[in-house]
């Protein structure tokens, strides 16, 4: 026989939440009004004179883009929609709507850098945006999400030299606006004004 002492219990608490059910059926609910959302997001955009007006690459996704979800980004779910986007070994651009649950609904810009000369004027044309709330990538990866000081630093805390020195070391450009999820109302319209923020950049 099993030793009982050895054998998984648990708790009360953690049974009466075994038993809930409400909170996944709201859970749904609240994923798709959030899919919604996007969808209504990426009409938005598509719509704007400051998209119709960008020269994006070829092959870059200017149609629908891409909804992703999962459940345990630092153990917690996401959902993520991705528009425009171009995710290639060659070239990488992409306008990224997040929303992490108990988290933020950020908006991110990212893209690949292919010289020296682009990297200068970019940090330049960044350099011009402080004020505005906006996080930057000190990262050596462009994968994470968070917001925590090895990821994300305040754009205005940096000096140009900074900016410079990151984006010719790491060939990518990543910035970042957030907002806390209990403005998720404001959604569509914190995105569309940060896709205007950061279109200087593209």
């Amino acid at each position: 026989m099993g030793n009982e002492k050895s054998k998984v219990r648990l708790s009360k608490e953690e049974i009466r939440v075994l038993r809930e059910q409400d909170f996944f059926h709201l859970k749904r609910m609240i994923t798709e009004k959030i899919y919604h959302s996007f969808a209504e997001l990426v009409k938005d955009l598509k719509s704007s004179d400051t998209f119709k007006r960008i020269s994006f690459p070829d092959k870059t996704d200017l149609t629908s883009g891409k909804i992703s979800k999962g459940e345990n980004y630092l153990g917690l779910p996401f959902l993520i929609l991705d528009f425009p986007r171009l995710f290639s070994q060659e070239k990488v651009v992409a306008f990224r709507t997040m929303v992490w649950w108990g988290n933020f609904v950020s908006s991110t810009l990212m893209r690949s850098l292919h010289g020296q000369k682009e990297e200068k004027e970019l940090s330049s044309r960044l350099f011009k945006l402080k004020k505005k709330g906006i996080f930057f990538c000190v990262n050596e990866s462009p994968w994470l999400h968070h917001f925590e000081q090895e990821n994300y630093v305040s754009l205005d805390k940096l000096s140009k030299k900074e900016i410079e020195t990151h984006l010719l070391k790491n060939k990518f450009l990543k910035v970042a606006r957030k907002i806390p999820v209990s403005q998720i109302n404001r959604l569509n319209e914190f995105s569309r004004e940060s896709f205007e923020i950061f279109s200087v950049l593209l």
